[in-house]
């Protein structure tokens, strides 16, 4: 399942630029709980199908830390051998931020996933598709 993750979110956002070294001013508007709210302007469950493969997202959460750090998950309903299965993948790492960007680093090293910041939103796209996460509470 985390391949599934990497082909959905992280993949395709590989940018090939080094992560800054410096910790972002903390703690920042940007600190908080986001909840995946929608697709594409979808509301979740948003299907997905690709190579033979189809998925449901049917929940996510972008937990972003004073201390730099960050976790991504996404849950997903398949279906194997006829049974629906509920899969949670999650992963984490470092962000950096600038004015209303913020990078992902998920452990290599390299800026891997670029949002938006905007209020109480972080929008990511990838592959065409965005992601809008809303903070919590």
């Amino acid at each position: 399942m985390r391949r599934l993750l990497a082909a959905v979110l992280l993949v395709p956002f590989v940018v090939g630029c080094e992560a800054e070294p410096t910790t972002p001013s903390l703690p920042g508007p940007h600190v908080g709980l986001f909840t995946l709210t929608t697709i594409n302007s979808e509301e979740l469950p948003v299907s997905f199908e690709q190579q033979d493969v189809s998925w449901d997202v049917i929940e996510g959460f972008l937990d972003i830390n004073e201390d730099a750090t960050f976790e991504l998950e996404v849950t997903y309903e398949l279906v194997e051998d006829g049974q629906p299965v509920i899969q949670p993948d999650a992963v984490g790492g470092t962000y950096v931020v600038e004015d209303d960007v913020i990078g992902f680093d998920f452990g290599s090293g390299t800026i891997s996933l670029v949002g938006t910041l905007s209020g109480d939103e972080v929008s990511v796209i990838t592959e065409g598709d965005t992601y809008i996460f809303e903070r919590e509470g």
